[in-house]
């Protein structure tokens, strides 16, 4: 049999790494390895090829997902815009009382304080779920 020259040896390499050539290449680079044990010591791979199953995520649950995300953020923002507003609210109650039109925060302070709590909290929701759509620019 003729000499095997390197350059033929390192043209097979890819296919003896990825075990696609047949039997007889697959021993002729194992004999060649044997032979020239500093080649072998240059072209042997320290790690495998085998690359792990990674799950990557149904792109139909990611839009799922993101769709639901957006409709929360829009609802969080009319919502907390909604709280915000409430306890600048007037109205007359002119039927209960001769004074007419009255501010909600004079009349009922206590629910003018619960609306104000509530708008922070829909407004740090807001800046979370706003936070967290910027990764994806949306």
């Amino acid at each position: 049999m003729s000499k095997i020259s390197e350059n033929i040896i390192i043209d097979l390499l890819p296919l003896y790494y990825s075990k696609h050539a047949s039997k007889d290449t697959l021993l002729l680079v194992d004999d060649y390895f044997a032979q020239n044990k500093e080649f072998a010591y240059q072209h042997k791979l320290p790690v495998s090829l085998d690359t792990p199953d990674l799950e990557l995520p149904d792109e139909l649950s990611m839009l799922k997902t993101t769709r639901f995300y957006l409709m929360m953020r829009s609802l969080l923002l009319y919502l907390a815009v909604f709280t915000s507003f409430v306890p600048l609210a007037f109205g007359d109650v002119s039927w209960i009382e001769a004074e007419g039109m009255t501010w909600l925060w004079v009349d009922t302070p206590e629910v003018a304080i619960l609306a104000g709590i509530v708008a922070i909290v829909l407004w740090v929701l807001y800046g979370i779920l706003n936070s967290k759509l910027k990764v994806t620019k949306l």
